[in-house]
């Protein structure tokens, strides 16, 4: 398909589509506010320390970020469909890995996988709907991810909630094994496809954005927890 001729797809095919890449904005918000809501309770059974256990939060969200760049680069060379699926499928493995950790370090390792995959789902989402939607429907699509986007945060606690109440942590990441796994087998038949540009990734270039990126946050979050001086100003440095 060529995003330049493209009037959307037809209603049907397009409900379809803006289910399944709306999966993939709902999971990436109740993911973070269902971990937030558990790390408590995470880190006692992991007998990790409070200083310890925020990584598991700081993991994902410097990984989100550190990919948002790279990938967009790498949607357009492959195409934004292939992206989404790449994502799901990643986030679906990073979450049985997280079922699996059995310290905090295993823990964060998975949750940065996690954060990549989330990073390819966001940034593969606005396309697809560029796709999905025609041209005087974009600002209803907008309003559309917001909402999921809103839903998926709203919900996180709730259901992060209930099912603490019964059964453990790791059931908070199992739920999105068969989710992702169903998302990626919808999204090969019922999403927009378009080949993507071609030509070679620029890895040096994806490198030194992930270089850029992960320390000024870093920095920028040391701040707020209260590091060494040094530290934080060697994280702006770099």
């Amino acid at each position: 398909m060529d995003p330049r001729s493209n009037d959307g797809l037809p209603p049907a095919q397009r409900a379809w589509a803006l289910g399944i890449t709306g999966i993939g904005m709902v999971i990436t918000m109740m993911d973070q506010a269902v971990v937030n809501m558990a790390l408590p309770t995470i880190a006692r059974d992991l007998h990790a320390s409070a200083s310890s256990s925020v990584w598991v939060l700081n993991a994902f969200q410097l990984a989100l970020l550190t990919g948002m760049v790279p990938f967009s680069s790498l949607g357009d060379i492959i195409g934004c469909q292939r992206l989404f699926r790449i994502g799901m499928l990643a986030f679906a493995a990073s979450s049985l890995c997280c079922v699996f950790a059995h310290d905090i370090g295993q823990l964060a390792a998975a949750r940065v996988a996690q954060g990549l995959a989330c990073s390819a789902l966001a940034i593969s989402t606005g396309p697809l709907n560029r796709l999905t939607f025609p041209a005087h429907m974009l600002g209803r699509a907008t309003g559309y991810a917001s909402m999921l986007v809103a839903v998926g945060a709203a919900s996180g606690p709730i259901i992060g909630g209930a099912i603490l109440s019964v059964a453990s942590w790791q059931w908070l990441f199992a739920i999105y094994v068969p989710i992702g796994v169903v998302a990626y087998g919808l999204a090969t038949w019922k999403i927009p496809h378009y080949e993507g540009r071609g030509g070679a990734f620029d890895w040096r270039s994806a490198l030194l954005s992930g270089a850029t990126f992960l320390p000024a946050v870093y920095g920028l979050d040391g701040i707020g927890h209260h590091l060494a001086l040094s530290v934080v100003i060697g994280s702006f440095v770099i």
